[in-house]
């Protein structure tokens, strides 16, 4: 996964102002990570197996959800700002996540 971010940093630092006319410059980076991890994953270079199994069992919005609050340990409200929505709604997938079974959805120690 290290690679995504590093072509995801080296594409927004080349898309500089079009990133700072976008409504929320992080939601635009994490889409830009999403869809890196998402290649590498199709083309299983993806040596997180956790992370790949949560994105082919969920949809976008609750793999994303899992992953930054129950993996990388954000908090719902910074997750929210990341993904560019309101925190009830990460706190409604996250909700509903739990109720899907897949390999992050319960597991808060990784």
């Amino acid at each position: 996964m290290q690679v995504a971010v590093h072509i995801t940093f080296g594409l927004a630092g080349g898309n500089w102002p079009w990133l700072l006319s976008q409504p929320v410059l992080a939601a635009a980076v994490w889409a830009e990570l999403r869809h890196q991890v998402e290649a590498r994953l199709a083309t299983g270079a993806a040596p997180d197996h956790d992370a790949a199994a949560l994105y082919k069992a969920l949809p976008r919005a609750k793999a994303d959800s899992v992953l930054l609050c129950h993996r990388l340990h954000f908090d719902v409200e910074a997750a929210a700002e990341l993904m560019g929505v309101e925190p009830p709604a990460v706190e409604a997938i996250l909700r509903a996540a739990k109720r899907t079974p897949s390999p992050l959805a319960e597991r808060k120690d990784s």
